[in-house]
């Protein structure tokens, strides 16, 4: 499996297809939030805006909430067993 991450410039924010998701998958929907914490919370640690320019969070929190929002995505909605290698620098 490859993912697409926030770094990358394709990239599509959560808040673009959220809505999209909880129609569609309530359950996972429920299960990824409660990892994260809020759903207001998944939805701004998912967004270029906070990772790059929110300054609410110094930048080792804001990498840590994006990359623990990204492994509660790929939990609540990748049910087969997935191994991820990640390298960040900061």
């Amino acid at each position: 499996m490859q993912v697409q991450t926030i770094l990358d410039d394709g990239y599509v924010e959560l808040k673009d297809y959220a809505e999209e998701l909880k129609a569609s998958q309530p359950d996972e929907w429920e299960s990824f939030v409660s990892k994260v914490g809020l759903e207001a919370d998944a939805l701004k640690y998912d967004s270029k805006a906070y990772f790059y320019t929110d300054s609410t969070d110094e930048v080792r929190l804001r990498a840590k909430n994006y990359a623990k929002t990204l492994i509660a995505y790929l939990e609540a909605f990748q049910k087969e067993e997935v191994c991820i290698k990640a390298w960040l620098i900061i």
